[in-house]
């Protein structure tokens, strides 16, 4: 009695390991499907791969920066500094986010021979030595090797811009999957995160705001990259804040965020501060103000001398948009006659009040978070005055 109690407690303990497995297999697969699908939009016709020039809207103004960065300022070891060009000249990069073209200039530039040839063998080596081994976190490793691997091996301009450009689309449904993943969120949840970001991705109420695939063929990629070291993030604070791990790859994640586009940092502030006030302790604290002095200082050397020089900022002439039912719910007054309420905001509206209502039941901190800060934003956007 007592063997064959044993055998039905070790029946069922297999098939949970077993339903878990193909679960995250699944999962995996489709955040997979989903990066490819994104990736087949953008790519029609191979263009994404061809060795020419990105433009449309203010992505042609782009162009220009990777290559002046690469020519003019990081041979006198400046990241920002005087531009010659438009007019009169301008300050480049001193109040433009300069990482986004660092990551373009390092993927044109490469290394140079025999240093290629080394570096290649050696991550070949070290790839090869995480897929036989397997340690722990093999998988996030292999992944940060494959990048190195791209990384020094020399692109054209043309290629490496669009690239870069590209990514973040690309990896957005990746990064919302990541985002539930780390939140502790059960199977198939993170998947469906990673799939909603399609429903944003695909959004064609706004063309110039960041974020979507309109957005980011206009120029805004800076922004999309942003976004997607946001979720991350996020989902690093979620974890972080209950558990206290991760507080290295937090700050570094946050600090990218704020890098790539300062708006978007200000949402990942927000989400920091109602994700803290609602598990307030000593340990929470403690963890969130870590975090934010190590990324304050990893972007210091961007963030210091944008902030000393602001009073030299031009006024972009943003005006408040009123339209609060329009942004807010209907869509019935958008900012050009091409743009439409597709996919329907009421229904994405409906769709994260029964999310946030089940975040509730299931006590799932991250739903109730984000539920609260979206909530907070709404209101930012109707109460905060002008300027």
């Amino acid at each position: 009695m007592i063997s064959f109690l044993k055998l039905n407690v070790k029946t069922k303990v297999l098939e949970k390991l077993i339903e878990v497995k193909v679960l995250s297999l699944v999962s995996a697969f489709s955040v997979f499907l989903s990066c490819f699908f994104v990736l087949w939009v953008i790519n029609p016709d191979g263009v994404l791969f061809k060795l020419s020039t990105p433009t449309g809207g203010d992505l042609g103004a782009h162009v220009w920066g990777p290559a002046f960065l690469r020519d003019e300022l990081l041979p006198n070891l400046r990241l920002s500094g005087w531009a010659p060009d438009w007019y009169a000249g301008f300050p480049a990069y001193h109040f433009y986010m300069v990482v986004p073209m660092l990551f373009i200039v390092v993927l044109n530039v490469g290394l140079v021979l025999p240093l290629l040839i080394l570096t290649i063998g050696l991550v070949s080596f070290v790839v090869f030595k995480l897929v036989t081994q397997k340690p722990k976190h093999w998988r996030s490793a292999f992944f940060f090797a494959v990048c190195l691997l791209l990384l020094i091996i020399p692109f054209h301009y043309g290629l490496a811009f669009k690239l870069v450009a590209a990514v973040g689309l690309i990896l957005m449904p990746f990064a919302g999957w990541k985002m539930g993943r780390l939140a502790g969120l059960p199977e198939p949840t993170p998947a469906l995160l990673g799939a909603s970001t399609l429903a944003f991705i695909f959004d064609r109420s706004f063309n110039i705001m960041g974020g979507n695939l309109m957005s980011t063929m206009a120029g805004e990629f800076a922004f999309t990259l942003a976004i997607a070291f946001c979720l991350v993030y996020i989902g690093l604070l979620i974890k972080g804040v209950e558990t206290g791990e991760k507080r290295a790859a937090a700050a570094l994640f946050l600090a990218l965020t704020g890098l790539c586009h300062l708006l978007v940092v200000f949402f990942a502030l927000i989400v920091s501060f109602v994700a803290l006030s609602t598990r307030i302790s000593r340990a929470s604290v403690r963890w969130v103000a870590e975090v934010g002095l190590l990324s304050g200082l990893v972007s210091a050397f961007w963030v210091i001398p944008f902030w000393w020089y602001r009073s030299h900022l031009n006024d972009m002439g943003w005006e408040k948009l009123t339209s609060y039912s329009s942004y807010l719910w209907s869509r019935d007054h958008l900012a050009a006659d091409f743009l439409t309420n597709d996919p329907p905001l009421q229904l994405a509206i409906v769709l994260a009040a029964v999310g946030a209502v089940l975040s509730l039941i299931f006590r799932r901190r991250l739903g109730v978070v984000l539920s609260i800060s979206v909530v907070v934003l709404a209101l930012a956007f109707i109460y905060l005055p002008e300027g």
